[in-house]
């Protein structure tokens, strides 16, 4: 999942006047929006199906991490 510098970092202001053109773009790319406050980043914002498939990677890593440990022990 690669970011384009030019395409997917927007500003607050530009995401309250622009959200529905900004959330095509990010399901049309599949790429997050990072969103900035005074120009630095504050927040992501992913796809819903992209995040549930990252969270559920995330679990099966934390219960695979728990299973070594067992084995180990």
């Amino acid at each position: 999942m690669g970011i384009s510098l030019t395409e997917d970092i927007r500003s607050v202001t530009e995401l309250k006047r622009n959200t529905r053109q900004i959330l095509d773009r990010m399901h049309k790319t599949g790429r997050p929006v990072i969103l900035t406050v005074n120009g630095k980043a504050d927040a992501v914002l992913i796809d819903a199906k992209k995040f549930e498939k990252h969270l559920k990677a995330s679990n099966l890593a934390r219960l695979l991490g728990q299973g070594e440990e067992d084995i180990s022990r």
